[in-house]
């Protein structure tokens, strides 16, 4: 079985960048921070790992956004297994939820939930101001 992870001796990279890409113009007091000359600001989170292609998780509406590296498991030489024959389980998600206005039902938006990493894997995260997202590979409905 093949998996792929976040260990001991990987690291993670967090790297503030700021761009001057320009995006759609808001209305009027919607609450968002504006640069001179109109344009917006999205900030979002761009997650790799190993020298897989980046994925961008972002959005005009969003309020919060999390990438979480976890793991479980026997991680210390004193622990004791939950059940027989448990590995370490390395995990990694980037998610966000939206605050859209009154009446716009807001969504948990889910770009990336991994739990195939290894030991010897690298996770990049990068936080980054952008005009372009990924597609959330899922979206669900937030609670009122």
């Amino acid at each position: 079985m093949q998996r792929y992870g976040v260990g001991i001796g990987d690291e993670v990279v967090i790297e503030i960048v700021e761009t001057e890409q320009p995006t759609r113009p808001l209305p009027e007091n919607a609450g968002r921070r504006v640069h001179v000359g109109s344009l917006t600001r999205m900030f979002g989170f761009m997650v790799a790992v190993n020298d897989e292609a980046p994925i961008t998780g972002a959005a005009d509406d969003l309020y919060v956004l999390t990438a979480v590296v976890g793991a479980s498991g026997v991680l210390g030489r004193l622990a004791t297994p939950a059940r027989r024959n448990q590995a370490q389980d390395y995990r990694l998600s980037l998610g966000g939820l939206t605050s859209r206005q009154l009446g716009d039902r807001d969504e948990h938006l889910h770009w990336l939930n991994r739990d195939d990493l290894a030991v010897g894997d690298r996770v990049t995260i990068r936080i980054v101001e952008t005009s372009q997202a990924s597609v959330p590979a899922k979206r669900s409905p937030a609670e009122s």
